[in-house]
């Protein structure tokens, strides 16, 4: 949840941030910042599943810094925004529109 760079890693674990980051994209075939955001994804995810907290809540508790980058991130992923992912989750009617590319922050 919280912020965390290749540099704090490479901090913690005594290791060279390029060896981090070239073992992220040789052995995992991903890059750091790509893993850590699936990582929050996947947070998210399971977060939706419960409508009581809030598309914003959710995207903070994810450790997203804005709405913003969670929603591109999410849409990204998955082929539709998170708001969308809760209602077929949840069996809740989907309506289709243009706006579906956005987060309804009263929804």
């Amino acid at each position: 949840m919280e912020p965390i760079t290749i540099e704090q890693l490479a901090d913690i674990l005594a290791i060279n941030k390029n060896y981090i980051s070239r073992y992220f994209s040789q052995t995992l075939n991903i890059s750091f910042p790509n893993y850590i955001n699936g990582l929050r994804l996947k947070k998210a995810m399971t977060l939706l599943k419960n409508i009581n907290i809030s598309i914003v809540d959710v995207a903070a508790m994810s450790g997203f810094g804005s709405l913003r980058s969670f929603n591109r991130y999410f849409a990204e992923q998955y082929g539709m925004p998170p708001n969308k992912y809760r209602k077929l989750m949840l069996n809740l009617p989907v309506k289709n529109s243009t706006s579906d590319n956005y987060v309804d922050l009263y929804d």
